[in-house]
């Protein structure tokens, strides 16, 4: 019982606390609530008040808009080095290389004149490598001929003169025109494929005197010179053709020899 009554005054005192303390709860969460719609408000007007109340632009938003567009001006400007790799470069993506103040610009259709004079020397010599490589193109068909043609074919054949008849004959007659009767010893000679008796005479050296195809005279001894059958007559290979020494064409290693004969042939061998 005593418990009972101490106790009793002692309640009401705890009640008020316990009510004070939950009251003092309570505006201590309407005060956070109304500084947090405080600040939601402040920020919904923040992210609103880029805009005045007339709907343009504020002064912060064009001055952000501003350092957004120049900022990539703040770069290092393009070297003439860099120019050049990036015209070397054609294959690189333009969207990956770092946008200059001069790149910002809208594009026309005229070409940067910094990369034409870059290109220009470049374009100049291959201009001029091609002029060059077109230049041995033309040159080259005119020295081909001359070096897959070359010289003309020859032949080497052997011709000999002799009036050994006519010294054995006469040889006061012939002594001043031969030796022994040895007008040219054996003579070697190159010719073109295709030439004839006559052209070997003509090429040995020896002087002689012709009527048409007929040759006359010899080293100064004429036909006639020993007698009304004396003259000259031809062989090849030891063998007297039936053709004038023009008509005759000779091979490779033909020996010729020119005779005096002092009765038509038969003294050398040319008639039986």
């Amino acid at each position: 019982m005593k418990l009972t009554k101490l106790m009793k005054p002692i309640e009401p005192t705890k009640l008020m606390k316990q009510k004070s303390l939950r009251i003092a709860l309570l505006l201590l969460v309407l005060i956070l609530a109304c500084v947090a719609a405080l600040a939601l408000g402040a920020c919904s007007g923040t992210a609103d008040g880029t805009k005045d109340s007339s709907g343009q632009p504020t002064g912060e938003e064009i001055a952000g808009s501003a350092s957004i567009e120049e900022e990539p001006a703040t770069g290092a400007p393009q070297t003439s080095g860099e120019a050049a790799s990036s015209l070397g470069s054609p294959s690189e993506d333009a969207a990956d290389k770092p946008v200059t103040g001069q790149e910002a610009k809208p594009k026309s259709g005229l070409k940067d004149p910094a990369k034409a004079k870059l290109k220009t020397p470049k374009s100049v010599a291959q201009q001029a490598e091609k002029n060059s490589e077109g230049e041995k193109a033309a040159t080259a068909p005119s020295t081909a001929p001359s070096s897959m043609s070359g010289q003309p074919k020859t032949i080497t054949v052997t011709i000999a003169i002799d009036c050994k008849t006519a010294y054995a004959k006469d040889p006061d007659a012939v002594s001043g025109l031969s030796d022994a009767g040895i007008i040219l010893a054996a003579k070697q000679l190159s010719l073109s494929e295709g030439a004839n008796v006559r052209q070997a005479l003509e090429a040995c050296g020896v002087r002689f005197t012709a009527r048409g195809a007929y040759i006359s005279g010899i080293g100064g001894l004429s036909e006639g010179d020993l007698g009304p059958q004396s003259g000259w007559v031809y062989s090849v290979n030891g063998v007297f053709p039936s053709v004038s020494c023009t008509a005759y064409r000779l091979n490779a290693n033909d020996s010729i020899a020119w005779r005096y004969t002092c009765n038509q042939g038969v003294d050398v061998g040319s008639r039986r």
